[in-house]
Parts: C-alpha cells; sequence; structure tokens
C-alpha cells in the first residue's frame, strides 16, 4: 500500500519528468538539462518529507504571487453569509496587510475592495452593512460586541486607506468609499466615548479625506455629490466652502490636517492609549505629512520641534504650519483669486492659527511659542487682515488668533524677562504700536496683558455684534478667546493685591 500510495502521489511529477526526459534527448546540452532538473525534483520531494506535507503546502502558499492569493481571500469570502463570519473575516484582514510572509499583500487584499471584484456584494458593501449594525441607536448588539464590532470594522477599514494612501498605489479610491464618511457614521464616530475606537475612526476618516482631495486634484473630471457630502464630513465645513478649498491644490488636505490635530485626536494621552491604536494614530500622521518637495521637507527643519498631538514627534506639526503659512501668504497675494476665494482660503488658515494660538496657550509655560509663528504675526498683513481682505468674520478670527499669540508671548516673556526682536515685532504688529512702546509695557507686568483685553474689547467685532447676527463658529471663537484671557476685572484685583502686599512689606 505504501508504494502505491507513493506511486500515485507522484505520477504526475514522474510523468512530466518522462516528458522532460524525450525531450532533452534530441538536444545538444540534454543531459546536462535533464541533470539538472531531475536534482531540483529530488531536491523538492526531499525537503517535502523532511518538513510534511502540510509545511510544503504552507510554504508553496506563501511563495504564490498576489492574484493566487486574491483569488483564494475572494473563494473564502463568497463562502462567507452571517455578519459574524464577516466580522471574523474583517478582523483577520489587519494582520494580513502586515504580513512578512506574503509578498505583495497589498496588491492582493486591494481588490477585493474593487468594484470588479468577483464576490457578490463586494467586501466594501460588506463592511458597511456590518458597520450600520454598530450605531447604538438601532444596533441589536450588546454595548460589548457593538464597540468591539465597531473597533474591529474601522480598523479594517483604516488598513485600506493607508494602503490606498501609499505612493506606489495608482488606484483611486472606489466611488462607493464616501458612504463610509456620510454624516450619519461621521457623527457616531465623532461623538463615540471609547478613545480607541474614536481615535481609529478619525484616522480612518482623515486618510479618506486625504486620498479623495488627492485624486480630485489629480483629474479633469467635476466632484460628485457623494464625494462633496464625503469632504464635508470635516467639521466646520460646508460644501460651499469645499468648493473654494478646491480651487486652491492642497487647501483640503490641508484643512483635513488642521482638523486632525485640533478637532480629532489632539488631546489623547499616549499613556493609556493601547500601542496598536497609538501606532495607527502615527503612521497616519506620517502618510498625511509626507512631503510634497524635498524643499518643503528641508525648510520644516529650520525650526524648533512641536508637538501639539502626544505621540508625535512635532514633523507632522511642523509641516502643517508650513503648508498653512505657504496659503495664507497666497491668499495675500495681490493674485487672479477671487474675493470669494481669497474669504473661503484665507479664513480657514486665520482660524488654523487660532487653533494652534489655543493650543499653545494651554500647553503652559513650559512650552514656548515656536519663533516662526512670532514671524508670520509680525508680518501686518496677518496681524490686521483688512490689508488684504474686506470680510469682517475672517478679520475677527484674525484678531482672536492674534489675541491668542499676545497672552501666550506675555507670560513667557514675564517667565524668562529676555523678549527676542521677532517676539517684539510681533507684539507691536499685533497691538498696532512701536516697539519701543512695547518695550515700556513690558517693563511692567501685567501691562502687555492689559492692553492685549483693551485693544481685543475695543476691536470692530463687538460693534458687529450690535448689527449683524454672528455665525456660530465665529461666536465661537471669540467666547474661547476671551475666556482664554485673563478678565479685566481679575487682572485689575490681581493687581491691587500685588500693590497691597508690596506696601505690607514696609
Amino acid at each position: 500500500m505504501g508504494f502505491l500510495w507513493t506511486v500515485l502521489l507522484f505520477r504526475k511529477s514522474l510523468s512530466k519528468l518522462w516528458s522532460l526526459a524525450n525531450q532533452y534527448a534530441h538536444e545538444p546540452h540534454g543531459p546536462k538539462k535533464w541533470r539538472e532538473t531531475l536534482t531540483r525534483e529530488v531536491n523538492m520531494r526531499r525537503q517535502w518529507f523532511s518538513q510534511g506535507m502540510r509545511k510544503s503546502v504552507e510554504l508553496g502558499a506563501y511563495r504564490a504571487d498576489s492574484t493566487v492569493v486574491t483569488s483564494a481571500l475572494v473563494w473564502t469570502l463568497t463562502a462567507l453569509d452571517e455578519d459574524k463570519e464577516i466580522e471574523t473575516f474583517a478582523a483577520r484582514i489587519p494582520g494580513f496587510f502586515d504580513s512578512r510572509v506574503v509578498p505583495d499583500a497589498t496588491l492582493a487584499v486591494l481588490p477585493l475592495m474593487s468594484h470588479h471584484s468577483n464576490t457578490d456584494p463586494i467586501f466594501g458593501s460588506r463592511l458597511y452593512d456590518l458597520l450600520k449594525t454598530c450605531i447604538p441607536a438601532t444596533s441589536i448588539l450588546d454595548e460589548k460586541m457593538r464597540k468591539n464590532r465597531l473597533q474591529i470594522c474601522l480598523n479594517c477599514l483604516w488598513y485600506f486607506g493607508r494602503a490606498y494612501d501609499q505612493p506606489g498605489v495608482s488606484q483611486a479610491l472606489p466611488s462607493y468609499f464616501p458612504n463610509f464618511l456620510v454624516p450619519e457614521i461621521t457623527r457616531r464616530i465623532q461623538a463615540e466615548e471609547d478613545s480607541d475606537v474614536h481615535m481609529i475612526g478619525r484616522c480612518f476618516v482623515a486618510l479618506i479625506v486625504n486620498k479623495l482631495a488627492a485624486d480630485i486634484d489629480s483629474r479633469t473630471d467635476p466632484i460628485s455629490d457623494g464625494e462633496l457630502a464625503c469632504l464635508s464630513a470635516l467639521p466646520g465645513t460646508n460644501g460651499h466652502d469645499v468648493k473654494l478649498l478646491l480651487s486652491q491644490p492642497g487647501a483640503v488636505a490641508l484643512m483635513n490636517m488642521i482638523s486632525l490635530t485640533f478637532d480629532g485626536i489632539g488631546g489623547l494621552a499616549t499613556s493609556k492609549v493601547p500601542s496598536g491604536v497609538l501606532d495607527v494614530v502615527q503612521q497616519t500622521l506620517g502618510i498625511l505629512s509626507q512631503a510634497r518637495s524635498s524643499q518643503e521637507n528641508a525648510e520644516v527643519r529650520l525650526d524648533q520641534p512641536i508637538a501639539i498631538i502626544n505621540g508625535s514627534d512635532g514633523t507632522f506639526e511642523r509641516i502643517l504650519v508650513s503648508r498653512l503659512l505657504d496659503l495664507l501668504n497666497t491668499c495675500m497675494q495681490p493674485t487672479s483669486l477671487t474675493e470669494e476665494v481669497r474669504k473661503g482660503c484665507g479664513g480657514a488658515c486665520l482660524k488654523g492659527l487660532w487653533y494652534f494660538g489655543r493650543a499653545f496657550n494651554q500647553l503652559g509655560n513650559s512650552v514656548p511659542l515656536p519663533s516662526y509663528i512670532c514671524i508670520a504675526f509680525a508680518n501686518p498683513k496677518i496681524s490686521n487682515s483688512t490689508g488684504w481682505i474686506s470680510d469682517l468674520v475672517t478679520h475677527d478670527i484674525g484678531r482672536c488668533a492674534g489675541a491668542l499669540v499676545v497672552n501666550k508671548l506675555a507670560a513667557h516673556i514675564n517667565s524668562r524677562n529676555v523678549p527676542a526682536n521677532d517676539v517684539l515685532a510681533c507684539l507691536s504688529a499685533i497691538l498696532g504700536t512701536k516697539s519701543l512702546d512695547v518695550t515700556l509695557l513690558l517693563r511692567h507686568p501685567g501691562a502687555i496683558e492689559f492692553t492685549n483685553m483693551v485693544f481685543l474689547a475695543l476691536d470692530d467685532f463687538y460693534f458687529v455684534t450690535i448689527i449683524r447676527t454672528l455665525p456660530s463658529y465665529l461666536l465661537d471663537v471669540i467666547q474661547q478667546t476671551s475666556s482664554t484671557l485673563p478678565s479685566p476685572t481679575a487682572w485689575i484685583e490681581r493687581q491691587i493685591a500685588t500693590k497691597s502686599d508690596k506696601y505690607e512689606c514696609f
């Protein structure tokens, strides 16, 4: 029986060898080729016996090209029916992407999301249906199972988003992908209390917006309604804003970076985040901050590192500021930009600077304001935007950003007492006074803060509230700015207390 089993097992191989022997017999170097072929086949069979058939089959699968692997995945997917089976399949996808033994894993898995996939329905629609079962208001799952499934879905989708954002991947994002960013789902991701799920979902949204914006920038076809709705999922934007941003290459990607930093994951505490989730965040930052050119990559290294997102090495934030200032400078130049585009893109940049001002005030005196922020606000066109744009809302946002910068600088100067030239120029430009006057104010503790409050209180946006209704986002900016600055009453009380302490010393 053993002999018959061996003969049957190798009958195909022996037939192949016999055919090759006949073929080589009529060639000039036939005997040599025959010996090489025979040696190779014998060594392969010897390896089979030494490793075992199961191990040999596994090694053969590892050496298979991407089309064979794709076919195997497609066959597996067609055999799945229940939600739990799809969930299990989705949970294995990240490990497959990161596999070290499967060559071209990305090329093997991406076809599952294609419109031309052999599965019906395609894997993307199955993931979408699975994701909808995780919405709390309609989910039949208990809370633990719901969160687990939601994290599996978002983690799987993030891996696909990462794959599409790789430089070597030329495939455009499948047209149904914007369905994953409909308000019903994005609102749930933003409101999710589980920080791990929230961060993975927020990173997935950022990758999809980044890829979609790049696809739109590289083609001539108009943006579809679904794509417009997808990009409008960014907090603080709408369809009209997105169309204005799309008129400037890279503007949507820049707003995506700002949104992720300040409305997404900026407050995460790395000590409480699992390493896998932190890795997702760091990889996302790396993808979004891929330098557009070697010149940009060199420029962002010129200043000190800043890290607003915990776990970041500061590169992402520096590139963000660099691109923000580049776009703002374009908006301030006397170019062919329409007033509406100048207002939309310039206002978004000024709000980005306001976000940075708020963040550095929250970080405290131990973290100084980067010098390039001071240099930027030393430009009167940034400090007083009325010189290049007539929109009062945009001017108000810029004024609030300047007030936060002054407040941060004043606190830092009081703690070190050595103002630099760029700091003096920045304070002078924002407060609209001469450097000598600023130097005199700095001699009196608290004088700069008080001047800043007075200038802000006398600015036109306080009178604007009387004659027109403020947009809700501007009202929020004003309120947050006012709450960050010390109130005049508290400042006066502190000064009186300080004077009293001095008198008591005598």
